[in-house]
This record gives C-alpha cells, sequence and structure tokens, in this order.
C-alpha cells in the first residue's frame, strides 16, 4: 500500500494525542485495564479529539469513517494489550460499558461537529474572519460541551441525587465508595437516546429545511432533560417519594421511608431525628433559623444506589437541607449527618460547607460533636495514633489531597480531635467562626502551629491503656491486598455472594478463589473460608489460612482469621492448637466481641459435641437448650445464656432475672453495657436502659466510654420526658 494513502487513510493528528494518552494510563494504575476510569477519561478525551478531528476534516474534504473507527478501538486496544500485561482484569463488561459510552460519545461528537461547521455560513465578514481556522466551530464544540456538563451539575445541586446519566461519559456513581457499576436497560435505554438525538441531528442539517429541524431537535432534547427523572435518568423529589412510599411529618423533620418500615421503628426514627435537633438547637440556633431538614432513609444500599447514587455511603447535602441513610444502618451515622446540616448556617460557598472546602473543617466539626468512634472517645484513638508516631502536621490542615491520600480513618479522627480541642479551650462559637472563614489567626489569636502545639500537648497528658497490637487492630492494613481490578472483582464477589446465599458452595468457592488469587481481598478469603466450612473441608480451610495467616499479622484481619483457624482446629480435633489460639484471642482481643467469642468457646472447650454445633449453627435455639441444660451442673456457663438472652433472642422476656453484674469483670464490658442500653432504648425500655448505664457508670474501669455512657444517660432522659410528646403525621403516596 502506497505510504501516503495509508496516512491519508489511517492517520490524525488528533488520532495520535489519542493513543499517547491511553499509552501513559497503561503505566497508571487505577487505568492501566479497561475499566469504569478508563472509560470514563477516554470519553472526554474523545470527545474533544474526535470532535476536532471532524471539524478539520470537514473543512478539508477529507473526513475518513476508517480513523473514526479507530478513534473507537485504538483505546480499548492499547487497555487489552495493557490489561494483559499488567493485571489480566476480568473485562467482558467494562468491554461492554465502554462501547455503550464511547460510540454514542463519538457520533454526539460528530453531530456537534457538523453543526459547529454551520459557523462557516455566516454573512457578517467580522465572523468570518473570526473564524479563521475554524475558531468559532471549535468553540461551539467547547460551548456545547460546557452546557452538557450543566446539564449534570444542575441536576446534583438541585435533585436529591449524586449520581448522574450524561451525554458524554454516560453514567456517574456520584461516589469514591462505589465499585460496582452495572449495565442495566436503563443505562442501555439512555444511550440508545442519545444516538437517536445524535442521528437526529445529523439527518436534520441535510435537509432543506435544516435550521427548522434543528430547533425542534434541540427542543426535544430540552424537553427530555426536564423528563429525565420521569423517565428514571435522574432522581428529583417526587421520584424518591414516590418510590420509597411513605413520609413522615414532624415539627422540624421530613421525613421519607420505604413503605414497609413498621409502626415501632417509625417512632423510633422520628424520637432519633427529633432527639438530635433538641440536642443542638441553642448551639447552632436551629429555631430561631427555622430550619427544616428532609431525611431520606432508603430500605438498603442497593436502593440507595439505584434512587441516589451513593449506596455505600450515608450523604449529607446541607445547601438543600438533605440527609441520605438507610434503614438498617441509619443510627450509626444519622448524628453526623445531621450535624453537616446543622452547621450550615455557618457555612460558606453556595454549598453551605466549610470555608474553601476544607475537609478538616467540613468533617472535623460532626465528628467533634459526637466526640467517639466504636463508643470510644475520639481522643482515645488520636492518642493511640500519635505513640505509634502517626501525626498530625500543620501541612495537613489545608490539605484537601491529604485528607483523602492517607487512611480516611485517620484523617477523621485527627480532624475531629482537634476540633474538639478547639472548641473545649475557646468556645463553640469560636469554632462556628472558624467553620465560617477558614482564619485560624483571626480566630484564635494564634497561629496553626502553636495551636497544633498546644493540642499535641494536651495529648500527651492523656492517660489511656492499650493492648498489645492494637494500633494494628484499628488502623493497619493487610499488606498483601491489593486494589487490582476493584470494579471487575466486586461483580465476582456478589455473585459469589448470591451463590452462597443459593447454598451453591462449590461455585461460590470458584468466584471467591478467583477474586482472591487476582486480589488477595480479605473479603474473598473470607468466602473461601465459609464456602469450606459449609462444605465441611475444615483440614483445606485450616491449610489454607495457616499459609496466609502471617501476611494479616498487622492488620485488623489477623483476629480475626485467627479464629476462624481456632475453629477449623476443634473441628479437625487438634484440641491443643484449638486452645492456644483461643487463649491467644482471648487475650489480645483490644474490643468486647472478640474477647467473648473466644470466652464462649473456651467456656465449651471440654463439651466437645455443644461445642462443635456451636461453631456449625451459632447461638441458635438448639444450642442455647444445650448450654442452658449444662448450666445446671456448671454455673459458669449461665453467661452465654445471659449473653443470648441480652443480645441475640429477639423479646427481653426475662430481662429481669439476668444479673448484669456478671459482665462487669470482662474486658471492656462497659462497651456491652452501651450496646444493650441502645437496644433496650430502641424498644421503650428507658428505665432499664438507664439502670445499665448507671451500673456501668459507678463500675467504669476504662474511661474512654465515659463519654458515650453520659450521652446516652442524657439520650434517655430526653426520651423519657418528651419522646411521648413528639407529635407526627404519617402519609402514603399513592
Amino acid at each position: 500500500m502506497n505510504f501516503n494513502r495509508f496516512i491519508e487513510n489511517y492517520f490524525s493528528w488528533n488520532l495520535l494525542v489519542l493513543i499517547i494518552f491511553n499509552l501513559l494510563f497503561s503505566f497508571t494504575f487505577y487505568l492501566d485495564a479497561p475499566n469504569y476510569e478508563f472509560t470514563l477519561l477516554n470519553s472526554i478525551l474523545i470527545f474533544f479529539l474526535f470532535g476536532f478531528y471532524s471539524i478539520h476534516s470537514f473543512t478539508k474534504k477529507k473526513f475518513s469513517y476508517k480513523i473514526a473507527s479507530l478513534f473507537l478501538l485504538a483505546p480499548i486496544a492499547v487497555s487489552l494489550v495493557s490489561n494483559v500485561l499488567n493485571k489480566n482484569c476480568p473485562f467482558s463488561q467494562n468491554l461492554l460499558i465502554y462501547l455503550l459510552t464511547v460510540f454514542p460519545t463519538i457520533v454526539l461528537s460528530y453531530s456537534i461537529s457538523k453543526l459547529s461547521l454551520e459557523a462557516n455560513y455566516v454573512k457578517f465578514t467580522f465572523l468570518k474572519r473570526l473564524n479563521k481556522n475554524n475558531f468559532i466551530s471549535y468553540s461551539i464544540l467547547f460551548i456545547l460541551f460546557v452546557f452538557i456538563a450543566l446539564e449534570s451539575l444542575v441536576e446534583f445541586y438541585f435533585y436529591p441525587q449524586v449520581y448522574f446519566y450524561n451525554p458524554i461519559i454516560g453514567y456517574f456513581s456520584g461516589t469514591i465508595y462505589d465499585d460496582i457499576i452495572d449495565v442495566n436497560l436503563v443505562f442501555i435505554y439512555y444511550r440508545i437516546i442519545i444516538l437517536l438525538f445524535s442521528g437526529a441531528l445529523i439527518v436534520s442539517m441535510g435537509s432543506k429545511y435544516k435550521k427548522l429541524l434543528i430547533g425542534l431537535v434541540f427542543m426535544f432534547y430540552f424537553l427530555f432533560v426536564l423528563n429525565k427523572s420521569n423517565l428514571s435518568f435522574a432522581s428529583d423529589l417526587d421520584r424518591i417519594t414516590n418510590q420509597l412510599g411513605k413520609s413522615i411529618q414532624t415539627e422540624h423533620f421530613d421525613i421519607y421511608l420505604p413503605n414497609e418500615t413498621d409502626s415501632n421503628k417509625i417512632k423510633n426514627i422520628v424520637w432519633e431525628h427529633e432527639y438530635y435537633f433538641s440536642k443542638y438547637d441553642s448551639i447552632f440556633l436551629l429555631s430561631e433559623n427555622s430550619v427544616r431538614i428532609k431525611s431520606f432513609i432508603f430500605q438498603d444500599n442497593d436502593e440507595k444506589r439505584k434512587l441516589f447514587g451513593a449506596g455505600n455511603a450515608d450523604v449529607a447535602k446541607p445547601w438543600l437541607k438533605q440527609i441520605y441513610t438507610e434503614v438498617n444502618g441509619f443510627e450509626n451515622t444519622l448524628e453526623h449527618e445531621l450535624l453537616h446540616i446543622f452547621a450550615a448556617n455557618y457555612g460558606s460557598t453556595i454549598f453551605k460547607i466549610s470555608h474553601n472546602f476544607n475537609p478538616y473543617l467540613l468533617e472535623g466539626i460532626p465528628v467533634a460533636f459526637v466526640q467517639e468512634i466504636n463508643k470510644r472517645d475520639i481522643d482515645y484513638f488520636a492518642k493511640l495514633l500519635k505513640e505509634n508516631n502517626v501525626l498530625f502536621a500543620i501541612s495537613d490542615f489545608h490539605s484537601l489531597f491529604n485528607f483523602f491520600s492517607v487512611n480516611s480513618f485517620v484523617s477523621y479522627i485527627y480532624a475531629g480531635s482537634f476540633i474538639k480541642f478547639l472548641k473545649t479551650n475557646y468556645g463553640t462559637n469560636s469554632i462556628l467562626e472558624l467553620y465560617k472563614t477558614g482564619d485560624i489567626k483571626s480566630v484564635f489569636n494564634k497561629d496553626l502551629q502553636l495551636l497544633l502545639n498546644n493540642y499535641n500537648s494536651y495529648l500527651d497528658s492523656l492517660t489511656y491503656f492499650y493492648k498489645e497490637n492494637e494500633y494494628e487492630f484499628y488502623f493497619g492494613r493487610a499488606p498483601i491486598y491489593s486494589r487490582i481490578c476493584p470494579r471487575e472483582l466486586s461483580i465476582k464477589k456478589r455473585s459469589a455472594q448470591d451463590e452462597f446465599a443459593n447454598e451453591n458452595y462449590e461455585l461460590s468457592l470458584d468466584l471467591y478463589s478467583e477474586v482472591y488469587n487476582l486480589s488477595r481481598d480479605p473479603g474473598a478469603f473470607n468466602g473461601i473460608i465459609q464456602n469450606y466450612k459449609n462444605l465441611k473441608e475444615y483440614e483445606k480451610g485450616a491449610v489454607l489460612i495457616e499459609r496466609n495467616l502471617e501476611s494479616f499479622k498487622n492488620s485488623s484481619y489477623y483476629l480475626f482469621f485467627k479464629l476462624k483457624l481456632a475453629d477449623f482446629y476443634y473441628m479437625l480435633s487438634s484440641e491443643k492448637k484449638a486452645f492456644n489460639s483461643y487463649k491467644e484471642i482471648e487475650n489480645r482481643s483490644p474490643n468486647f466481641n472478640y474477647y467473648f467469642s473466644s470466652l464462649i468457646r473456651l467456656k465449651l472447650f471440654n463439651y466437645k459435641s455443644v461445642l462443635k454445633y456451636y461453631l456449625k449453627k451459632g447461638l441458635d435455639s438448639n444450642s442455647v437448650y444445650k448450654i442452658e441444660n449444662l448450666s445446671k451442673n456448671d454455673d459458669s456457663l449461665k453467661i452465654i445464656c445471659d449473653y443470648n438472652a441480652l443480645f441475640i433472642a429477639k423479646e427481653f422476656e426475662s430481662f429481669d432475672q439476668i444479673e448484669i453484674s456478671d459482665f462487669i469483670n470482662l474486658p471492656y464490658f462497659e462497651e456491652m453495657f452501651i450496646s444493650l442500653s441502645q437496644r433496650l432504648m430502641k424498644i421503650g425500655k428507658y428505665k432499664s436502659a438507664k439502670e445499665v448505664l448507671q451500673y456501668a457508670k459507678h463500675n467504669l474501669h476504662r474511661k474512654e466510654f465515659d463519654n458515650q455512657v453520659n450521652e446516652n444517660l442524657k439520650k434517655i432522659d430526653w426520651l423519657t420526658n418528651f419522646a411521648h410528646k413528639i407529635k407526627f403525621e404519617e402519609y402514603t403516596s399513592n
């Protein structure tokens, strides 16, 4: 083939730039495989580069469909080669996402490029001069890109959603916390509509009535955008409220929740919301500012992902005075998310958040007011970090990148602990002024370094007692774990979970093994172990954990897998190994749950049939019955039956007969008592909940629990005195 002919048919400088970008992507961790991020960036690049190529080639009348096809195929070809060489990720679904995203984007870019060439036919001389070298045409391409971007930004700002469907990038989930991006019918229909719009625009420009037809095409697209929510391509307030089905109106809240939510759950939800409003009313002047908040509580993460976009993250939109949680976990995050809304009165920018989007203020204020993580004082974890040389530096405070580049748990802890220190020493009003202005010097009359020095001295003055390896338990990461192919493998993990739930253990085992072999994901590793357990392949499970346990040594997974290994040892009658492992876990446990899990096993150790049944089924009715019979002759087993009655049995039928004093000599009993009081509060047993906490307060061994005990006592007093006075109206969507 003639070289010049080859260049004419297959070469474009814009295409070369696209290929160079994709070659660079192959050296970038998250972009060196054909994944969602790769598709998102390429869709933007291709929109512009193919658009530039189209404008130039139309002008020169040298447009080549062969080159156009390479804009589609070249990036994915480079990525597939990179994937084979670097990761070998599964790519079938991502290939489909790429084609569904990029092909309509190419057609859209083609249609807009043709439209932009209408600038060549303007009659005004100065515009013709301005359009030399297609300046106006390129500008039109960019301006339409801006309008397309604004469509999504408007939805994000005004609608109760963080996801969006966009003509150029297809679909954006709106959060870094969701690994799963599905190809569903909604996504397919949306891309077909974009293809139809682009095709209609192209056809219109070939008609003698093109001005009229182009106007009609844009009018129909405008109507389509206005009706995106009705077509499931966006989520306005009506769509979400209708999908959820039930709404509750209280004095200060509009709460939207699933239709199937029972009446007792509704009361708890209402009381939780109104309690936190009452708690912070005088601090944030909520009543004075007539604050009314919309709270969306979804059935589960899947429903939240579908309607809102962030399936795995609870979120607040302060500028809309809206929060988004889910039914089964809202108690864990409600106060934190509401504090984002309460602080909005002191926020800046159109988003009503901290000055200059400072993340240490944005997240630090809610954490500082809540004051606890895992029922422990926030300072407990801050001092643990400092004692292990994980320090809070002055450069961190103003850095968005630093906040999210390290372990986010660390950032939240230091942000909350530091803001709490400032609040305690300088008052709440100073903190709110700092949130508004971001000017530390003017608010505190001290520079940041001096404040940090004082804060570090404060941490040094605290006296907490930590278990050996407690830092690794809370902050350690499994060193072998790699975020390779996260989205692709998350889909496989979900399939493995589904197969496990359907008792297809062999298939589930194969899927989990594939995920683990690629990524060393601890969740997949646990899935393999659970399948071995259900298949009664105890020896295989034990061998697998033995081979890999050392790699989890400095992480939170070590005790978890050590306990699994000990259970396998016991099922294999390797009793000495099992006993030693249970004792190690008992001695190293940094919380009540791990301690009590080992305690149950040690107390049942000599009752082989009962312990083996427990290891298979847990504390179900049969195992409790067996343990109750044994406790008639072995009083030490009674504590297991009491624990079942307190936490696992559905009703507290015999609560008054349980001696909770039996638990106070156990390590971290305060953690258990706080959880117990919260369970009692949910069922309206406020007197019993208060007794439990007062008992904990009088026998407190570990002061990191003191704040949570006191806060829950205040909550119980409020519920006792005011919960029955809270009025609310309940509505159901038609």
